[in-house]
């Protein structure tokens, strides 16, 4: 089992449209890049192998809550660029999750817990 804990205010997924194409925020593929760094020092140090079996990824979301905004962030904006940037480096291939888990919380600190589990 991989398990990280990212004290962090990380982005939903987010595009834009630049010269009529669709492409993703350059801070969110800062934030996918960063992801992919801590997730291969920490499969390193813990000594853990990558997955190549189907599994089940849980995403605890906890967000602060400006007041002023209604918005809170599409849960699955989320999942597509944390299952992107972890592919290749916890698990082979992102086509190997089969049970998708996501939790959102508004709370007073930031941070994104990531749980990857065979089954």
């Amino acid at each position: 089992m991989f398990e990280i804990t990212i004290d962090h205010d990380f982005r939903p997924n987010d595009y834009k449209v630049w010269r009529g194409k669709i492409v993703v925020d350059p801070a969110i593929m800062q934030q996918r890049d960063e992801l992919g760094y801590i997730a291969r020092a920490l499969m390193k140090r813990r000594g853990l192998k990558m997955i190549e079996k189907a599994c089940r990824m849980s995403i605890y979301i906890c967000r602060r809550q400006d007041p002023l905004k209604k918005y809170f962030g599409d849960g699955d904006n989320f999942c597509k660029w944390i299952a992107d940037a972890l592919s290749g480096i916890v698990y082979a291939d992102d086509s190997l999750i089969q049970e998708y888990h996501i939790y959102k919380f508004k709370t007073a600190q930031s941070c994104l817990q990531i749980r990857v589990e065979e089954i």
